[in-house]
């Protein structure tokens, strides 16, 4: 079972009720060398990703690591 406390870092106290969520940052780029960062917050990263952050959570508490399968590239 994984545990849910965790230690907050700024007031060293032990925190008993996580909410994992994404604050994901995407870089896009195209060929023309424009360049710009979006930030996506929960709702929408987690379509993008596919998976709930708690999930990702659970995943990297355990001693393997995380291979995501369906990713699909264009060729140039």
């Amino acid at each position: 079972m994984f545990n849910m406390q965790k230690g907050c870092s700024t007031c060293k106290k032990d925190v008993q009720h996580v909410i994992h969520c994404y604050y994901l940052v995407v870089r896009i780029s195209d060929k023309s060398k424009g360049e710009d960062k979006v930030l996506l917050f929960n709702n929408i990263a987690e379509k993008l990703i596919r998976r709930p952050a708690f999930e990702l959570v659970q995943e990297a508490a355990q001693p393997h690591v995380v291979i995501f399968n369906d990713y699909e590239s264009e060729e140039d």
